[in-house]
């Protein structure tokens, strides 16, 4: 067995016992802790709580015969002080309003200091995080949020600067309507959710903002985040309580599609934030994304659990945005929407500020119930580049890889270097899907996006290359095999599938493969795939196909 460090504080650990299983170790383990037995675990990403800072220690890892298989030394973090936050009024009666009391403590904490969160039920609205202080959730506390739309703060979307020289070169850059680009007024972006702020040119002196709110991919007023960051840095949260959303038809997620006020909280809302961490805590019933990291980098996502009912609308797991340097390891998905979606902006801000998201590493997960394991998109007009996902296991997924772009999302929206491989799937609608004709946002069912005649390549043309798909099974699938559907215009570089084995149920269920129009619902469809310059298929089987195994359209080589 490999040992091996996932990530320390003061107080916990974090490790990967890789015995070769995904997810699940592959039998129950005792773990050792200086000599004592502290845990039984048969997951591959476990912690350990209840350590003291700046100490030593030796962990053994023995199978239930008393066998060593793996042992690890390491010594905890130092912690400067520890504020509880019941010292600071904080009631945890499950009643009263805890918001500004938490508050009090986690400015009042140094750097590298510990808020301790103990036992019982804190009701708040919005609490905001601070650089270089750790929470600690203990065992048995919950954050419990109020769903009181006047209670909370709103995040404006995009701030300009103040500064007058800054505001008159602004006012310079702003084109009349006339003089936008032919993709623009073909997006007719007057009709778009970013509809009323201007688009200065990409780098210019002047184009300064601050961006807070967002919704979708555009600058929006939104509620502030349950837990909230905005510019901090060296922040862990962790722990063995949960925090609570609370949301339900009866407040967040009725008539979901409609701004009231502003756009719905996230769980956990990360800002321009930088080595963020978050460990063991419980997040349910978010009133929409749960955790959204914006425009961040260094964060680290390990060992817990989301949870949201399949029904709800919205409540994507993790959705990296615009961010670099990302590890997601050990998370439980099951929810009602896709369990993790990389995105990179919608137009404005994905031509305006150019920046994938990129470095993303996920592994030793397990997603369940969403509509996609890893979704890639919509909103990625700033591309996507270096997504790794494996060693994972999907279940009762409509999709495994779910990619969804469009005309107009921009010539910076280029997805490349996306990799799946070690992945187990069972009962997975549709396991490799890739969407150029997504019908989103308000022109979604027009002609320009719907069709499938080639159009000019241009400024707003979005770019698919890489695709790597190695060592993955997939059982009891329903729809389609795998559906790549690139754009007439541009290409898919290259798709390479090596050691593929997918089998269809008996009683498969028939559904839409993608969401575009003209694509119909089918049941145990096999390898459909439409433009694309290089076509690698080693090894693939397919078992329980009904009709044609391999249709390809367009493709210019295929290489068996």
């Amino acid at each position: 067995m490999n040992i091996r460090l996932i990530m320390k504080t003061a107080r916990s650990v974090t490790l990967e016992l890789d015995d070769g299983g995904i997810y699940n170790t592959k039998e129950l383990y005792r773990i050792l802790q200086n000599g004592e037995e502290v845990k039984r675990t048969d997951t591959v990403i476990t912690s350990l709580y209840h350590l003291q800072p700046d100490t030593d220690y030796m962990i053994l890892v023995e199978d239930l015969h008393g066998a060593t298989l793996g042992s690890f030394a390491f010594r905890t973090d130092r912690e400067s002080f520890t504020l509880d936050v019941r010292e600071f009024g904080a009631k945890g009666d499950g009643e009263s309003d805890d918001t500004v009391c938490i508050q009090a403590a986690i400015m009042a904490c140094p750097r590298e200091g510990r808020v301790r969160i103990p036992e019982g039920t804190y009701r708040i609205t919005s609490i905001f995080l601070k650089s270089g202080v750790n929470i600690e959730l203990e065992k048995g506390a919950h954050i419990m949020a109020f769903t009181d739309r006047s209670k909370f703060a709103i995040f404006p979307g995009a701030i300009r600067s103040t500064g007058k020289e800054i505001l008159d070169q602004d006012e310079s850059e702003l084109a009349p309507a006339a003089d936008r680009s032919d993709v623009a007024s073909r997006l007719n972006l007057s009709d778009s959710p970013g509809r009323g702020y201007p688009e200065p040119a990409v780098g210019a002196p002047g184009s300064q903002e601050l961006q807070l709110g967002t919704w979708e991919g555009d600058p929006q007023k939104m509620f502030t985040g349950i837990v909230t960051g905005v510019d901090v840095s060296d922040v862990t949260i962790y722990g063995e309580g949960s925090i609570d959303g609370a949301a339900s038809y009866e407040n967040w997620w009725k008539n979901e599609k409609v701004m009231v006020t502003a756009w719905r909280p996230r769980l956990l809302f990360l800002n321009h934030c930088k080595n963020v961490r978050v460990q063991g805590v419980l997040l349910h019933d978010s009133p929409s994304w749960t955790v959204h990291p914006y425009f961040c980098e260094q964060l680290l996502f390990s060992d817990f659990a989301i949870e949201n009912p399949q029904v709800s609308p919205n409540t994507d797991g993790i959705d990296p945005e615009s961010c670099r340097d990302v590890t997601i390891c050990g998370i439980r998905f099951t929810l009602g929407d896709d369990c993790i979606a990389v995105k990179s902006g919608k137009i404005y801000m994905g031509r305006k500020y150019k920046t994938p998201s990129s470095n993303i590493h996920i592994y030793q997960c397990l997603m369940e119930n969403g509509h996609g394991a890893v979704t890639v998109g919509s909103e990625m007009a700033g591309g996507v580049n270096g997504l790794v996902v494996e060693k994972c296991r999907f279940s009762h997924t409509d999709r495994g890889l779910r990619i969804k772009t469009r005309r107009g999302r921009g010539k910076d929206a280029v997805l490349d270097n996306i990799i799946f491989h070690d992945l187990e799937m069972d009962q997975v609608m549709s396991p490799f899907t890739a969407n150029a004709f997504y019908f989103c946002d308000p022109d979604g069912r027009t002609e320009f996006v719907r069709s499938r005649e080639k159009y000019p390549v241009d400024d707003g043309t979005p770019s698919m290359k890489r695709f790597y798909f190695e060592n993955i099974h997939a059982k009891d699938c329903h729809v389609a095999a795998l559906w790549f559907e690139g754009l007439p215009e541009q290409k898919i570089e290259q798709i390479q599938m090596r050691n593929i084995e997918i089998s269809f149920a008996a009683d498969a269920k028939s559904d839409v493969p993608i969401m575009s129009e003209g694509v119909d619902a089918c049941s145990k469809k096999g390898v459909f795939v439409r433009n694309v310059k290089r076509l690698v298929l080693d090894n693939v089987k397919i078992e329980g196909c009904e009709g044609e195994l391999f249709e390809l359209h367009d493709v210019d080589e295929v290489i068996h």
